[in-house]
């Protein structure tokens, strides 16, 4: 029997349905962005703006997340955008 978290996808961006380990919050806490590289943040930036574009927000706003309260997708995915260009624009100035 799987105890794997199932997820949604949204092109080639997985969409975690819930937060199953501590592993899982951080990530959906975006913990894991200031860790990668420049060229992991934009493939990152790739994906999520590939998932916002193919999929109609009524689709990613059905999709709910655990953590830290309830996430849509939608919501998730800005944010993580938000927060991509944010460590992007900080590294570029430093």
């Amino acid at each position: 029997m799987s105890t794997r978290t199932p997820h949604r996808r949204a092109g080639h961006y997985r969409l975690p349905t819930a937060a199953a380990s501590e592993d899982d919050d951080l990530r959906l806490a975006n913990a894991d962005l200031p860790r990668m590289s420049d060229a992991e943040l934009l493939r990152e930036l790739e994906h999520v703006r590939t998932a916002l574009g193919i999929a109609r927000r009524e689709q990613l706003e059905r999709v709910r997340f655990d953590y830290p309260d309830t996430w849509t997708g939608f919501g998730y995915l800005t944010s993580r955008e938000r927060a991509i260009n944010s460590i992007l624009r900080t590294r570029v100035r430093s």
